[in-house]
């Protein structure tokens, strides 16, 4: 199935918050859960809840507090393999700001080249389809907001539940 993690640059502790935004569509309408992760692949507790995909392009916002269970969470998985079919789903512009829970200043971005307009993938991860990963996702030129660059995940039919393996197709 297919997977993608927005991977964090250091882990959250419990009571912290989180706020996510970014970009999103799919070939076709699909809905995605989401869920909190150490290291891409390593299960902790629910995160960000659900994102539901459609044709036209749509800008997701939502507040998360770390619980307990999540504590040490390193990046934040969207469960693709959801739709049975398969479908092509595009990221763009990508922000979390985080906040310890203590801190008394404003949320800070933690994601490095959000807006994937340059080089540096090191926020965000996928599998591949029969070669295993977690690898760095790869940004493809044209398919973002306005023409910009974007991550593109290819899901496949039929896929086994349970089966958390993806592909990034250029």
């Amino acid at each position: 199935a297919s997977q993608f993690w927005i991977m964090l640059p250091e882990e959250m502790t419990d009571g912290s918050t989180i706020h996510v935004e970014f970009d999103y569509m799919a070939s076709k309408a699909a809905k995605a859960s989401t869920q909190a992760h150490g290291d891409p692949g390593n299960y902790l507790h629910s995160a960000i809840g659900d994102v539901n995909f459609t044709t036209e392009w749509q800008h997701f916002s939502a507040n998360m507090t770390v619980a307990a269970e999540a504590n040490g969470m390193k990046s934040i998985a969207f469960n693709l393999q959801e739709e049975k079919s398969a479908t092509e789903y595009h990221f763009d512009n990508f922000g979390v700001w985080y906040k310890a829970p203590k801190e008394i200043t404003e949320l800070a971005d933690i994601i490095v080249n959000g807006d994937m307009e340059g080089d540096n993938a090191e926020c965000f991860y996928v599998t591949e389809q029969g070669v295993g990963g977690p690898f760095l996702a790869e940004f493809t030129d044209g398919i973002g907001v306005d023409g910009s660059k974007a991550i593109k995940v290819q899901s496949i039919d039929d896929v086994t539940e349970g089966d958390h393996e993806a592909q990034d197709w250029d």
